[in-house]
């Protein structure tokens, strides 16, 4: 195993014998040691969404029958509607692209799409339903065009990589100046976390290895060259604090439909308003940041 940092980082967890430590100086939450290479593939070809997964992690109880909903395949829309406010047309690349539904919400409008998935099972499945290229490869493998794409969306991925550094700066490197990145993944400043501390649910070891604040995630950002723009924080003014969290989510409750009703005939942008500063104050449960290159 190979350490991530030579200082000595604050212990935080230990779970399923991978230790989760903070780094002393930015706050970075992550894996340390990090797991092998070897580690890592046995994990992803025998291990990852198995039974043997959700058996390890009983908080993950609800996932596997809530990635394929409806609700869930409309999440991807969301991230269209946040990038045309940026950018409207052009080259789009969605790293991490799973099953393709983000390429095919981007095809309604005019971006012409590249999706790159390691899974060769869920590219199979991106393929059916996106007229764009998918190619079967990680980030760091792909042979992808310098300055080539407009728009680089990544979600729920940077949290699985060795070194997001590295991966953010190809990313960088693939954008044209002035291009549009999306980057979605789990928010250690969450209410859940707080709350649940080491039974995060996103402490799902050796999957994640990093868990980013708004503050580090920021701080990574600026220093490879990229000015924010801006960190969705929405969260619905109707939903309880753990909205979003796979544990407790009783978005779709009676009360809720009740609020999110009475709630819905306010004024758009009041509500859009108020709905960030809640989402400020308890922290969301994801971090969503657009940015773009310097």
């Amino acid at each position: 195993m190979k350490l991530v940092k030579k200082n000595k980082p604050i212990p935080l967890y230990e779970i399923h014998g991978y230790k989760i430590v903070r780094c002393k100086n930015c706050g970075l939450v992550y894996v340390n040691p990090q797991p092998s290479d070897q580690e890592l593939e046995f994990f992803y070809e025998k291990i990852f969404h198995t039974p043997a997964w959700f058996a390890q992690f009983p908080q993950l109880k609800n996932f596997a029958s809530f990635k394929e909903t409806p609700e869930a395949i409309l999440g991807s829309k969301n991230y269209i509607d946040g990038i045309v406010k940026y950018k409207t047309d052009g080259n789009l690349l969605d790293v991490g692209a799973g099953y393709g539904e983000l390429l095919k919400f981007a095809e309604d409008y005019s971006f012409q799409t590249w999706g790159v998935e390691p899974s060769s099972i869920a590219a199979i499945r991106a393929k059916k339903i996106c007229r764009g290229k998918i190619i079967t490869s990680t980030l760091e493998k792909a042979e992808l065009p310098n300055a080539f794409f407009d728009v680089i969306v990544s979600v729920g991925t940077i949290e699985h990589l060795k070194s997001p550094r590295e991966a953010i700066k190809k990313m960088g490197r693939l954008l044209k100046q002035g291009g549009l990145l999306v980057l979605q993944t789990p928010n250690i400043d969450s209410w859940q976390y707080r709350v649940q501390k080491e039974k995060w649910e996103q402490f799902t070891v050796p999957g994640h290895l990093f868990y980013f604040s708004p503050k580090t995630l920021t701080l990574l950002l600026k220093n490879i060259g990229f000015q924010v723009k801006f960190i969705d924080q929405r969260m619905p003014l109707w939903a309880g604090p753990f909205y979003g969290s796979i544990i407790e989510n009783k978005s779709l409750s009676p009360k809720n439909k009740y609020w999110k009703y009475i709630y819905g005939l306010l004024p758009w942008q009041i509500e859009n308003l108020l709905s960030q500063f809640k989402g400020k104050i308890l922290g969301k449960h994801d971090l969503i940041i657009y940015a773009i290159k310097k």
